[in-house]
């Protein structure tokens, strides 16, 4: 079983990679960009492998106020971007879209919120 201090630790490494729109913006739409620099990788990173959703939900309770808002704007905000681009993320597509910035103010939020209290 993964401690709570690892599994956030996962969860603010996806968070940076989320906010990081210097990254975003080069590497994405660049021409050599690996098969991992793209915008499905973050997401599935957060809510897939490091299971965001079910951190929430297991310590929630234990979240300050700030922590506890930023988990959710985080969380909402991949929700309202994942119900506009359900499939195959074009990069391009995804940089300009305002869901998405929307998710990159959230993800850093969520840095910040959960940096402070640890």
């Amino acid at each position: 079983m993964i401690t709570r201090e690892r599994w956030l630790e996962n969860l603010l490494c996806d968070a940076r990679a989320l906010a990081d729109w210097q990254h975003q913006e080069q590497r994405w739409a660049a021409p050599d960009a690996k098969a991992w620099e793209n915008p499905d990788e973050p997401i599935s990173a957060i809510m897939d492998d490091h299971l965001f959703v079910e951190f929430i939900d297991e310590y929630s309770s234990t979240f300050s106020d700030q922590q506890r808002n930023a988990a959710s704007a985080l969380k909402n905000a991949l929700g309202a971007h994942r119900g506009l681009f359900p499939h195959k993320l074009i990069a391009r597509e995804v940089l300009v879209a305002p869901t998405w910035q929307q998710v990159r103010d959230a993800a850093a939020s969520f840095v910040i919120a959960f940096e402070q209290r640890r």
